[in-house]
């Protein structure tokens, strides 16, 4: 049986086997809209889990509704390569907070999800960290600050000007 949490870094597809206390389960983790944690489906692997089941169904049935959160929770928990960026976009487009920071974080690395590579791109991601800041998620500002250490003040302009005139739009990153 499993028992206690287990801590993963919060934007890496969870949806996936690990080992706990010897035992082989798969987890799943959903997001709420500032970030932190609002449930997770746990199950053991190999045997059938049908809360995991339904639990992907509804979240599936709300993100293809266009609720934000339940995007989000899509991209990370089961979507993979395009269709995790797609996902991604789409709450971001909402102005998920979460998903603006991660489309940051794939901007400023390229290959943060490295079943969908996109182009580095420090004043892209700088514009996304802002963004996602503005929607009060402060991990946000801590990367932008680190990030703007390796800028140029002309580019940490344009990455502002970007965020003061971004539209929702796709497509994105």
């Amino acid at each position: 049986m499993l028992q206690g949490w287990i801590l993963l870094p919060i934007i890496i597809p969870v949806a996936h086997s690990i080992n706990y206390e010897g035992q082989r389960a798969e987890i799943a983790i959903f997001y709420g809209p500032d970030g932190r944690v609002e449930k997770t489906v746990r199950k053991q692997a190999g045997k059938p889990g049908l809360a995991h089941e339904r639990y992907w169904k509804e979240e599936q049935g709300r993100a293809d509704k266009g609720d934000a959160n339940a995007q989000w929770n899509h991209a990370i928990n089961y979507a993979m390569g395009p269709e995790r960026i797609d996902y991604i976009c789409r709450a971001a487009m909402q102005g998920q907070p979460v998903a603006l920071y991660s489309l940051g974080r794939m901007r400023a690395e390229g290959d943060y999800f490295s079943d969908a590579p996109v182009t580095a791109d420090s004043v892209r991601a700088y514009m996304w960290y802002t963004l996602s800041d503005e929607k009060a998620f402060a991990k946000a500002a801590n990367y932008r600050n680190d990030l703007s250490k390796s800028m140029t003040p002309t580019e940490i302009a344009e990455g502002e000007r970007l965020a003061a005139e971004w539209t929702p739009v796709r497509p994105c990153p």
